[in-house]
């Protein structure tokens, strides 16, 4: 693995774990109703965000790029 794609990998995993801390958080301070503890609470959203949008990363740019594509023609090269 060369240092550019080490750095690429290490910013979209920064990336992936603030948008999904951030995004729970909001969420569970929306929902958040005083009956349950707020951190495993939070916790539990957290985990949950974070694998559905490893999940979505892993594949989702790719038909995202395809259909863009299809839509307005191939890029030039």
């Amino acid at each position: 693995m060369t240092s550019k794609q080490k750095h690429i990998f290490l910013s979209k995993s920064i990336n992936l774990v603030l948008t999904t801390a951030i995004i729970s958080l909001t969420l569970t301070l929306v929902n958040y109703k005083g009956n349950e503890f707020f951190l495993f609470s939070w916790l539990r959203s957290w985990f949950i965000a974070f694998c559905v949008i490893l999940l979505l990363s892993s594949f989702l740019p790719k038909i995202i790029s395809d259909t863009v594509s299809m839509l307005i023609g191939k890029e030039d090269e």
